[in-house]
């Protein structure tokens, strides 16, 4: 069967860091029964651009990933595959897709829904698809019956992820990414693990990985690097793990065989800053130059109510024992935690001033994202409920303490304090913007992320 495999257009254009990993994989895995199959990462694409190559193609499956950030963005290209190709069928997968499996079909002409890891379930349903076999028997899939909805049972995650087939590369090509814009070089992402063990109150991906945490084997990472390395230019990665850092032995390890391979490859890591001064020695000797650490609050109290396995002290010996080794330590944020306040507020300038991160991302909100623990919370003070996601496309906040202009004032407060008395041209505009009604700074700020993302896409 033609299969075509797309990331939506994004609210906002930009051109996206690094391919979608995720239809990368299922791409590798349907081809194995060999299918034609070709994904359009339409990122950057107008929704014109999108109908007129699902147009030309003619595809018989289409398949769409939904995140709940932007799964309106999903529901839109549906329609339009549907518009302009009316005789395939759609397939949604995804984590929003996977937690209301019975909502997509409400919202979208979705044929089929694939719950949680994809690559078993997609070749199978496509086996049924194709037989006009019994859909039924496939766990892990949603879909339409003519007495309603059928959800199957959940499939079991894949044991040994070593037996998931390798990313074709040859499907993108990496200088139309960012990838690492600051080291200059070509890059890729891949991932050496799946799953996180860890249940942070916000954090939607330990459900949608049913907090298992599996690796790949050194081997079996090396091979892919390699391949990247000799055949398609690469000189930097970023490891794409929602954790890399948890598993400390096979961090090492991965470090060693990697420093045996002698390639002129740069990476960065992401993951929680409990770690070590011989794990950190490791992974600058084998080419790893930053970690972008979920350091999320300054205070002890924030870290506790979002379930952080992390104390304050962990997150200053972490920056320190990075810089130490010659690694830059970034720092993400969250900012409107349950419990924040404006003393909370000022425990993290406390930290972030002391422990100097290279770079500081912080979120003004915490997403309320389905199956996470904020989301029950915000349920029972009546903030949101499940037919919320019926009746809009809105990214949703947790705001059942604070507003969300309140929300902008408590981010506000964050910059002013980090800029006071070192960059005053920075702190001046910012209390310049205070003095604006909220939905016009917020607007104003919306105004300058587009310009900005469109200067990318022009440049």
């Amino acid at each position: 069967m033609k299969i075509i495999l797309i990331n939506p257009p994004r609210e906002v254009l930009q051109v996206p860091d690094y391919p979608p990993l995720g239809l990368a994989y299922i791409s590798a895995a349907v081809r194995q029964d060999g299918h034609d199959v070709k994904i359009l990462d339409a990122a950057s694409w107008s929704w014109q651009k999108l109908a007129n190559e699902v147009k030309n193609q003619l595809p018989d499956i289409v398949g769409i990933t939904c995140w709940t950030i932007e799964r309106g963005q999903a529901f839109k290209a549906a329609s339009i595959v549907k518009k302009v190709a009316p005789n395939c069928r759609i397939i949604m997968g995804g984590p929003h897709a996977t937690a209301f499996p019975k909502y997509m079909f409400l919202q979208a002409p979705v044929d089929y829904v694939v719950l949680g890891e994809g690559e078993e379930t997609i070749r199978e349903l496509l086996s049924v698809i194709e037989k006009s076999g019994d859909l039924s028997l496939v766990k892990g899939i949603a879909f339409k019956k003519y007495d309603g909805i059928v959800v199957t049972d959940r499939r079991e995650m894949i044991k040994d992820i070593n037996e998931i087939p390798f990313i074709n590369h040859l499907e993108f090509d990496y200088n139309t990414y960012n990838g690492l814009p600051e080291t200059k070089r070509k890059s890729a992402a891949i991932m050496t693990s799946r799953g996180c063990p860890f249940r942070c109150t916000y954090c939607s991906s330990s459900i949608y990985w049913a907090r298992k945490y599996r690796t790949r084997s050194i081997e079996n990472v090396i091979i892919e690097i390699e391949d990247l390395y000799y055949n398609h230019g690469i000189r930097a990665l970023l490891i794409f793990d929602d954790n890399m850092l948890i598993a400390r032995k096979h961090c090492i390890e991965f470090c060693k065989a990697l420093i045996e391979k002698k390639l002129d490859l740069v990476w960065v890591a992401e993951g929680s800053v409990k770690v070590d001064s011989e794990m950190l020695q490791w992974m600058k000797l084998a080419g790893c130059y930053r970690i972008d650490f979920g350091v999320e609050s300054g205070s002890p109290i924030i870290l506790k109510n979002i379930n952080k396995p992390f104390s304050v002290d962990d997150t200053r010996n972490a920056f320190k024992l990075c810089k130490e080794v010659g690694i830059q330590p970034n720092a993400y944020l969250i900012f409107g935690s349950p419990g924040e306040t404006k003393e909370t507020i000022n425990a993290t300038i406390s930290l972030i001033r002391d422990i100097q991160p290279e770079l500081t991302d912080g979120r003004p909100g915490v997403w309320i994202l389905p199956d996470t623990e904020i989301y029950e919370l915000s349920k029972r003070k009546g903030v949101i409920n499940d037919e919320i996601w019926l009746k809009t496309d809105d990214t949703l906040y947790y705001t059942a303490e604070h507003s969300e202009e309140e929300l902008y004032s408590l981010v506000r407060q964050f910059k002013l304090g980090m800029f006071r008395g070192k960059n005053y041209f920075k702190y001046f505009m910012l209390t310049l913007l205070g003095w604006l009604p909220y939905k016009i700074e917020h607007k104003l700020l919306f105004i300058y992320r587009t310009i900005i993302s469109y200067r990318c896409l022009i440049y």
